[in-house]
């Protein structure tokens, strides 16, 4: 009892040191009434950036362009005269700032050939194209041979809705797909809210059928309600009291499905467009970096959608991502959402592995908070410096209207993105974070905390290089853990054998391995259990699930990590994940749980080490904020194995003047 009260009582001061320092770096940080403001201390500019010159690109979605997206009593004062003229201004400004212009086919059918051809020739202007659209829905409903229907939308895997969206894009590029004003072209924007149509009537057999062959699932996938997303999972009613592992594996069985289906949707268009548009860069797909909802606009919690990058690798020119932050704001806090940004920057530039990446940035109202010009120069920042190569603003219809601060500072900072040089990004990666799909699909993790804290502390606080990088990237050849002396793992649940044999390898040789997950090393969706490699890796088996609020340094520890204070662990939906942990013979135990029990360890593997924790730190991103003590614990790991701190590129900000851009006054009075 007397240890159980220490224990409550250690948890109390911990916690409120934690909701103190939130108060004190929230101060630091947050500037007058802007939550989302960020005051980086000698930020710098040229400083992080090289004499290389960057190819670039930029677009936006031009909601702007469309009268019929302004207010009615706006509309009612342009004359069809002056709607023209106003658009002439609105591609102007756009030109000048470097900004492809509005996107194919609408450009051709309602600017005409005519305009087109001689923006392109006087300004350079590109147009890109997205060839996907609800008129491919309808035809495939019109067919009555489209099976995977979520509401009144069909899915963009299924077979009718891809031969009709191949046939308009055989006649629309067998036209246009050579001309010379044609930019990139675009696949289907956020393919995977459609997920939940896998529990249509008319498909779930089929899904069924190929899990069972695939993958072995016997949990049947209930022909359910499908307004109710599977990503609500183990919320659903349908599955509602099954046993934890089963629901683990059919949700990493469906991901792998969808990705695959996905996949072969990619690859079908990439074909075509190669033959009909040869030399223009193709984006399968952009991922969803906001939050899913259904149709019914329920939101769900999600961060980032479950696309598997590695299964469109070889499909695709690129990679998109379109993270809002005022939509992490409103869903999951402060903390989270400040570098959010950067976060799916890097994320989805790291997995694309060496290919350009595109990030469309938010530029109007959502979720009830509408951003400042500030806010939009330090997520253009956090874009850069991270390695993204292409912007892209998604505004609102009356964006350039209604609040001309951010329609000027979008053309200011696309003038700058444009001629912007290569940051300083380092070309050896010494520190590698592991993202593991089939992890994240079986624990259903929506926000990726554990991943947005390690970004934060690693990047933002210690200015270390890092790379995400995937399992499924390196099993199959698009990025290597060879230059990594560290490697971190914060969700390793199920994984395949094939890459822990991989990842032995490289501890042996030397490197270091950090686990962050009590439940690493448990299952391989496609060979079974994976209790020997846990034992032969990590050196011992997984213990019984137990509560814990902090971690304590040890006095083997302090001589590694310093004299670090009790350090917190952050509990997550389901609280804080924790394990015992049995006496381990050779190994050193680095930190104990609060009442004295072995919580964290380090024991050699060949020429490495291999350090586990029986408990993961990282449940929400508070830690992000205040660290309280966890950076001096990675700042001590990274010291330890020569990673290089304090990178200029970490504190990358545009400057606040430079880029200027003419905007003309509207032609009629909007007011």
């Amino acid at each position: 009892m007397r240890g159980y009260r220490e224990g409550i009582g250690a948890r109390v001061l911990v916690l409120a040191g934690v909701a103190l320092a939130v108060l004190i770096l929230s101060g630091m940080a947050w500037c007058g009434d802007d939550p989302l403001a960020i005051r980086r201390p000698k930020a710098v500019y040229r400083e992080a950036l090289t004499g290389k010159k960057m190819e670039r690109e930029l677009s936006s979605w031009y909601h702007g362009v469309y009268r019929s997206q302004l207010p009615g009593d706006v509309q009612a004062r342009y004359t069809d005269a002056a709607w023209a003229e106003e658009q002439g201004n609105y591609l102007r400004e756009s030109a000048a700032a470097g900004v492809a212009g509005p996107f194919m086919p609408w450009s051709l059918t309602n600017l005409g050939m005519e305009t087109v051809t001689r923006l392109h020739r006087e300004t350079g202007m590109l147009f890109p194209a997205h060839l996907h659209s609800s008129w491919h829905a309808n035809r495939a409903k019109a067919s009555e041979r489209a099976v995977f229907f979520l509401e009144n939308t069909v899915a963009p895997w299924d077979s009718a809705y891809r031969a009709a969206k191949l046939e308009f894009m055989e006649n629309w590029l067998g036209q246009h797909g050579a001309a010379p004003w044609l930019g990139m072209i675009n696949g289907r924007d956020e393919p995977l809210n459609l997920a939940a149509s896998v529990r249509d009537p008319r498909a779930a057999d089929r899904v069924n059928e190929a899990l069972k062959r695939e993958y072995g699932v016997t949990l049947a996938l209930s022909h359910g309600d499908t307004t109710t997303t599977w990503a609500d999972w183990p919320t659903d009613p349908n599955i509602a009291g099954k046993p934890a592992h089963e629901v683990a594996l059919l949700r990493v069985a469906l991901w792998r499905w969808l990705n695959g289906q996905i996949a072969d949707a990619a690859l079908e268009e990439e074909k075509l467009v190669r033959r009909l548009a040869p030399g223009k860069t193709y984006f399968a797909y952009n991922r969803n970096a906001i939050n899913i909802r259904d149709v019914i606009d329920k939101p769900v919690r999600h961060s980032m959608d479950f696309l598997d990058q590695s299964r469109i690798f070889e499909y695709t020119d690129g990679f998109a991502a379109d993270p809002y932050p005022t939509a992490t704001l409103a869903r999951d806090g402060r903390a989270r959402a400040l570098y959010h940004v950067g976060f799916a920057s890097k994320l989805v530039t790291d997995l694309g592995a060496g290919k350009p990446s595109k990030l469309i940035l938010q530029a109007f109202d959502f979720e009830g908070h509408r951003p400042v010009a500030a806010n939009l120069r330090e997520w253009a920042s956090q874009a850069a410096k991270t390695g993204a190569t292409h912007l892209e603003w998604y505004t609102q219809g009356n964006t350039r209207f209604a609040w001309p601060d951010l329609h000027a500072e979008t053309l200011r900072l696309s003038r700058l993105w444009k001629d912007l040089p290569a940051p300083a990004i380092p070309e050896r990666t010494e520190v590698a974070v592991i993202f593991s799909d089939d992890s994240r699909a079986a624990r259903n993790d929506a926000a990726l905390h554990q991943y947005y804290t390690l970004h934060t502390l690693l990047g933002e606080r210690l200015g270390a290089w890092f790379a995400f990088t995937g399992e499924n990237h390196v099993r199959r050849g698009f990025q290597s853990l060879d230059s990594a002396s560290l490697i971190i793992a914060p969700e390793l649940s199920w994984t395949s054998r094939e890459f822990i044999i991989h990842l032995s390898s490289r501890v042996k040789a030397g490197a270091t391995l950090v686990i962050l997950d009590p439940d690493a090393l448990t299952w391989d969706v496609e060979t079974g259990s994976l209790a020997p490699e846990r034992l032969n890796l990590l050196g011992a088996s997984s213990g019984a699930e137990r509560g814990a609020s902090l971690l304590r340094v040890t006095e083997t520890g302090r001589k590694r990590f310093g004299d670090l204070p009790a350090l917190p662990l952050m509990p997550g939906p389901e609280g804080v994940r924790a394990r015992t942990l049995s006496a381990l013979p050779g190994a050193e135990m680095l930190f104990t749980f609060e009442d004295g029990s072995p919580a964290v360890y380090a024991r050699p593997h060949g020429k490495g080490e291999v350090i586990v924790f029986a408990a993961r730190p990282f449940g929400n991103s508070e830690l992000a904020l205040a660290p309280a003590g966890w950076d001096r614990f990675f700042a001590a790991l990274l010291d330890a194995h020569g990673a290089r701190r304090n990178l200029p590129v970490w504190r990358f900000e545009f400057p606040k003047t430079g880029g200027e851009v003419k905007v003309f006054a509207p032609t009629t009075e909007t007011k």
